[in-house]
């Protein structure tokens, strides 16, 4: 009889409250918390609540051996750590950074060709150009090569001549260079060493690379000298089959530098300059084998 007597007052609890079979429900499903977790056919609806809008990354247009060598992505991942801004890298080389940065496709640059810098800054293209590094270049050949130009160069060893003379020798013994083409940084600054050594660069000894082959292992196949970007080369000496003809020269020296665009502008860029320029970001650029500002600025 009491059996019966509550299941009538269930079904009148029913009658009056539509929702009292839900309330008992999850009372029953609270009770069997109580010897475990609910099971998920038990549990209600989670609220799905909209995902946040991500912030835009700081886009840089960057010279694409300054991210080979390890520099820029040890900057990515320090800043980023630390500020919690995306920085979103763009890995080409130094003229079409720039053109980049011109265009507003990307909101900061970092390059390291100073006159093609300049060249956008003066008339107003860009702005906040700073030195953030000191980078450099190494003269590199297969040992065929140091051998020739050893025994060419009286009174001086190969690795130690004045780079004029190394690169006026270079062309008198038609030892094999091999010109990149690609308007990166090192091109222009191969170019500028001819032009110091006064040297016009012509001849069945110069040659010009492919693009679709790494420099360095085009100059291998080839037994070919290059100029190449000193972090770049720290990093595949080993694998290079290539020896070191002129290294640690001021004249090698070359600052790397950040600016910002015109036409794109992001919250985030005028704090990456400063933690770029500031303690921190000088010393991991000091840890990725770099000179800081202040070195740059001394041997530069």
């Amino acid at each position: 009889m009491k059996k019966l007597n509550h299941q009538l007052s269930f079904r009148d609890e029913r009658r009056e409250n539509p929702q009292a079979p839900r309330r008992l429900f999850l009372r029953q499903a609270g009770a069997l918390s109580l010897w475990g977790a609910v099971p998920a056919w038990a549990q209600p609806e989670a609220q799905q609540s909209p995902a946040a809008p991500q912030p835009e990354p700081l886009r840089l247009g960057c010279e694409a051996a300054l991210v080979n060598s390890g520099l820029v992505p040890a900057w990515q991942r320090a800043f980023t750590h630390q500020t919690g801004v995306a920085l979103a890298l763009t890995a080409v080389e130094s003229t079409e950074a720039l053109q980049m940065l011109d265009r507003g496709e990307v909101h900061m640059s970092v390059t390291n060709d100073p006159k093609r810098e300049l060249e956008l800054e003066q008339p107003g293209l860009a702005h906040g150009r700073v030195l953030v590094a000191g980078g450099s270049f190494v003269l590199v050949g297969p040992s065929s090569a140091a051998k020739t130009l050893r025994a060419a160069i009286t009174g001086a060893h190969a690795t130690s001549a004045p780079i004029p003379l190394l690169l006026q020798t270079m062309a008198k013994e038609g030892v094999t260079f091999l010109s990149r083409t690609d308007g990166s940084g090192t091109h222009h600054f191969e170019q500028g060493l001819w032009e110091w050594a006064q040297v016009k660069p012509e001849g069945a000894w110069y040659r010009r690379a492919l693009g679709d082959v790494p420099h360095w292992l085009h100059a291998k196949e080839m037994g070919a000298c290059i100029v190449l970007e000193k972090g770049v080369w720290l990093r595949l000496a080993k694998d290079s089959g290539l020896v070191v003809l002129a290294d640690n020269d001021p004249a090698l020296n070359i600052g790397v530098h950040l600016m910002r665009a015109f036409r794109s502008r992001h919250p985030g860029g005028q704090l990456f300059a400063k933690w770029l320029t500031g303690p921190t970001g000088q010393w991991v650029t000091r840890r990725a084998g770099y000179r800081t500002a202040a070195q740059a600025r001394a041997f530069t």
